[in-house]
């Protein structure tokens, strides 16, 4: 059976502020909440503090704190960055189905930047809830903006993100040995957790949604550092998981926008390499990347992978009416005057 990712705003649209989805949601993240050890540092692998270690987590000496085989562990500015989140979600997709002894719940994802919508660009509201008792889903470590209920970029133009976003889709390479100008990210045989070859996917939408809703600024001078704004905290807050969601599904709409948007399938040391992540009933799980690349792999796929109407094909022309005779087509010239162009100036 394959589960499908929704839309997070199509849903709270359809059903209210607390959708299905992110009820249950908000009791999973509470129950991995329960399962935190006391003290600085994360003891369960499969409770909160420990799942959101794994993307970072901050040493006392202000670095990425690797004590834990597990702890920061993300992969960005590379090739690696796309396949290594969409393991990290799906291994926590299936820590919430655990949770929740629901193994259809799937994770939805939020559309935070849509040319063709630009009112999904603010938190849902069950995020921004304050009425419901300790509300798992919302937290202070957000900007102001965020946090406001109002489109997250606050000030800065819409068409900046727009065409960024736009941008990235109509990237005609997956991966190449710096990155540059590519979908992916740049090609590279190490593991990096903050690497230099970004994709255009990964500093717009994922860098700049990242930094808004984390963090305040005044002009570009943070003065108020929130949860998503930094790879140390950024899985703490509820809607990080969301926001990636996202990002993997941005990676299928460009696989299927154009035929010649292909992975790099012919490179083993981006097919073979692996990663392990927390289970919740078998210890650890570990994929291959040559495996993740296709979502029913992971058992899902999305409510929506269309492309911004900007980037649609046309529409087919409309077939002939299957009653009209050749002969109906087009009406004759009558007597020995010349056939007319439609549109062409008459003398």
């Amino acid at each position: 059976m394959t589960r499908t990712r929704m839309d997070v705003w199509t849903r709270t649209r359809d059903e209210g502020d607390w959708p299905a989805v992110l009820t249950d949601y908000e009791v999973g993240v509470g129950r991995m909440r329960d399962l935190d050890t006391p003290g600085n540092k994360p003891g369960n692998p499969i409770g909160w503090r420990f799942q959101a270690a794994i993307h970072g987590l901050r040493s006392q000496f202000g670095t990425a704190d690797t004590s834990n085989e597990f702890w920061s562990n993300c992969q960005h500015g590379s090739w690696y960055f796309l396949p290594w989140h969409r393991m990290y979600l799906a291994a926590f997709e299936l820590i919430v189905q655990h949770v929740l002894e629901d193994d259809t719940w799937s994770l939805p994802y939020w559309y935070s930047i849509d040319p063709d919508d630009v009112d999904k660009s603010s938190l849902p509201p069950a995020f921004l809830d304050m009425t419901l008792d300790d509300n798992n889903l919302q937290t202070d470590e957000r900007s102001e903006v965020a946090q406001s209920g109002g489109a997250f970029y606050g000030t800065i133009p819409v068409n900046f993100l727009n065409k960024s976003l736009i941008d990235a889709l109509k990237s005609d390479t997956f991966a190449t040995p710096d990155g540059l100008s590519t979908f992916g990210g740049g090609e590279r045989a190490d593991l990096n957790f903050r690497g230099d070859e970004a994709g255009l996917l990964e500093d717009v939408p994922h860098g700049l949604v990242h930094s808004l809703v984390g963090n305040d600024y005044d002009g570009n001078t943070l003065v108020n550092p929130g949860w998503m704004g930094s790879f140390y905290t950024a899985g703490l807050d509820p809607i990080f998981w969301l926001h990636h969601a996202n990002l993997d599904r941005l990676w299928q709409v460009w696989l299927e926008l154009d035929d010649s948007h292909t992975n790099p399938t012919g490179d083993s040391a981006f097919l073979d390499t692996e990663f392990t992540f927390p289970h919740p009933t078998e210890g650890t799980v570990t994929w291959k990347i040559g495996d993740a690349l296709d979502t029913n792999f992971f058992g899902y796929d999305y409510e929506s992978v269309s492309p911004p109407s900007e980037l649609a094909p046309p529409a087919p022309s409309p077939l002939p009416d299957e009653d009209l005779r050749p002969e109906d087509a087009m009406p004759r010239a009558q007597g020995d005057s010349p056939p007319r162009v439609l549109g062409a100036a008459s003398d």
